[in-house]
């Protein structure tokens, strides 16, 4: 259960209408727009300004303005905008009860469940230059600019918009004639490695500590993370945990030496020397700006 910890607690929309579209824009300075979460839900993410390299998973694409990535059930994913520009999108998030209300309806067996299983694959990055993506953008487009209004009747037409893009999906999918295993297998452990980090991180954490969770050599483990991260298990900590003193330094008014400490850093000088190098500006310049 201990993956529960990385699990998103944003509500998608109600029981009644479960559907969430939620905009997210990230002004320019700033690497990460989404750290690593996941839900039960479905995802369908459009850019709306900028560039950004989006990973679920192990798999990095890069997403720009017009373009979308689709998210299946329970897959890790995660966000940074390039170059550390300005980056804004939309993320289309839905349970699969609102296209099929019934564990065992056909709709459910024939059309939901198969790609859940991943043994129909739908693209992860949507792109304008293929024609039947360029509809499906469109009408992710039309989404979003539906839920704006709020007029009488909007829900109707936004769950009709989305069984429409579910058909063209779906009639698009390719089929996974053999599922790897070992790629399972791999995301397993990366999110069982990620939880407990995120357990953990206000922790003094030794490498050996990391390895023996997942019941690796420290240089097997470097190796598995590096090859999955793209980044050391040390550098993803420090990022983590400054990520984290953001969200402090956003949302309460707490000294800068306690948030340094709650989050895990024993020395403030290199706490504001870490903040610096990953987010270009001090504690206090990352406050006021959120301020103002």
């Amino acid at each position: 259960m201990e993956n529960l910890l990385l699990k998103e607690k944003i509500p998608h929309g109600t029981e009644e209408f479960p559907i969430g579209i939620h905009f997210t824009n990230q002004p320019a300075g700033l690497e990460d727009i989404l750290y690593y979460h996941w839900h039960n839900e479905i995802e369908f993410c459009m850019i709306t300004e900028g560039e950004a390299i989006f990973r679920v998973d192990d798999t990095e694409a890069r997403v720009g303005v017009g373009e979308a990535i689709f998210v299946n059930s329970n897959h890790l994913h995660a966000a940074r905008s390039l170059h550390r520009g300005t980056c804004s999108f939309a993320a289309i998030v839905f349970s699969r009860k609102l296209i099929a209300d019934m564990a065992m309806d056909s709709i459910n067996e024939k059309y939901i469940q198969p790609v859940i299983d991943e043994k129909l694959l739908f693209p992860m990055v949507f792109s304008q230059v293929i024609e039947w993506q360029k509809k499906a953008l469109n009408l992710m487009h039309e989404i979003i600019e539906i839920s704006k209004t709020g007029v009488m009747g909007c829900e109707l037409l936004i769950k009709s918009k989305i069984i429409e893009l579910w058909y063209l999906c779906i009639t698009n999918a390719v089929q996974n004639e053999r599922k790897d295993p070992i790629s399972y297998y791999k995301k397993e452990r990366l999110k069982s490695s990620l939880t407990y980090i995120h357990k953990n991180y206000d922790q003094k954490l030794t490498l050996q500590e990391l390895a023996d969770h997942l019941k690796m050599s420290e240089s097997q483990f470097c190796r598995f993370f590096k090859e999955t991260m793209h980044i050391t298990p040390f550098s993803y900590i420090k990022k983590y945990r400054i990520q984290c003193s953001c969200t402090l330094l956003k949302e309460t008014d707490k000294l800068v030496a306690e948030i340094a400490g709650i989050v895990g850093f024993e020395n403030i000088s290199y706490f504001n020397k870490t903040f610096h190098e990953i987010m270009k500006c001090t504690p206090k310049q990352y406050r006021g700006l959120h301020s103002n």
